[in-house]
């Protein structure tokens, strides 16, 4: 979106009374991004369908050439230079050198060929064709499966909303490695459940999109060793780390299932009816 396109949304957008995004930080990016005063700003999280997750395929780490004392790390998202498995690939480069046991499965879809075949040769070059895994998007019995087998899930976007990915590997009681976007800050509190890197891109409120376009084709980037540190914790101190994870399941069930989604949608709907219709009382009684 280009600057025109911007204040054209700006002007647009006076006329909306209120808005419901799906995080803290969409909050914060669209009130900056477009003027929009953050009082109009609702933050409604998605919310995680227990019933996705009630079967588990028949997965083993050894049906997938992984061993019991493998450190497992899992990035489900569709492979794309937003999501930067390039940069999990170097940061999995560099942290197994320390710890060979370090491994990392990708789970997801291609949708850019271009950028898979750059992940790939990255991985060939870095020379961590054995620690990293490639599967096609799988089913949600085989999502559980392999969340049910890993030991960390990891997510270094550059760009998210609410991402679903978080919410079942929450479920699944794994600890997170997440970058600065999206839910990250929502979910993790004190590094409780997990730890938060900085965004490749810096603040996501200032990158303008061809910033980020740049350095979703890259391969060198700013928050690399930040990230390496973070799988060297948590890989480094495994009973500690799954112990945290735990605390993932108890947050979702009480704050992010779909009926709490829900409820808060009834709530804010519920609430916006009732002031458009005060609203118009008051414009009846003005005109008496």
């Amino acid at each position: 979106m280009d600057e025109a396109q911007a204040l054209q949304r700006c002007a647009s957008y006076r006329n909306i009374g209120s808005f419901i995004c799906v995080s803290s930080q969409v909050a914060s990016y669209f009130s900056r991004r477009f003027s929009i005063a953050p009082s109009k700003m609702r933050v409604i999280p998605n919310g995680f369908d227990i019933t996705d997750f009630t079967a588990k395929a028949a997965l083993t780490r050894q049906g997938l050439g992984l061993s019991d004392d493998d450190f497992v790390l899992l990035n489900i998202a569709s492979v794309n230079g937003i999501k930067l498995q390039a940069l999990t690939i170097k940061a999995v480069a560099q942290a197994s050198r320390r710890n060979p046991k370090i491994k990392v499965i990708f789970l997801g879809n291609v949708l850019d060929k271009d950028y898979n075949n750059l992940v790939r040769s990255l991985a060939r070059r870095e020379h961590v064709e054995k620690n990293v895994l490639f599967l096609e998007y799988a089913p949600k019995d085989k999502v559980a499966a392999l969340l049910d087998l890993a030991d960390c899930l990891v997510l270094p976007s550059i760009i998210e909303g609410w991402s679903n990915a978080v919410m079942e590997a929450m479920y699944a009681e794994k600890p997170l490695i997440l970058s600065d976007v999206g839910s990250a800050r929502d979910v993790i509190e004190n590094s409780d459940i997990g730890l938060i890197i900085p965004n490749a891109a810096g603040d996501i409120r200032d990158v303008h999109p061809e910033d980020i376009a740049r350095i979703a084709k890259g391969t060198t980037f700013s928050n690399e060793q930040a990230l390496v540190d973070a799988i060297l914790e948590i890989s480094g101190n495994p009973v500690q780390w799954r112990e945290k994870g735990k605390l993932g399941k108890q947050k979702l069930l009480e704050k992010y299932t779909v009926d709490v989604m829900a409820n808060e949608y009834a709530r804010f709907f519920t609430e916006s009816y009732y002031v458009l219709h005060k609203k118009a009382l008051q414009e009846q009684l003005a005109h008496k």
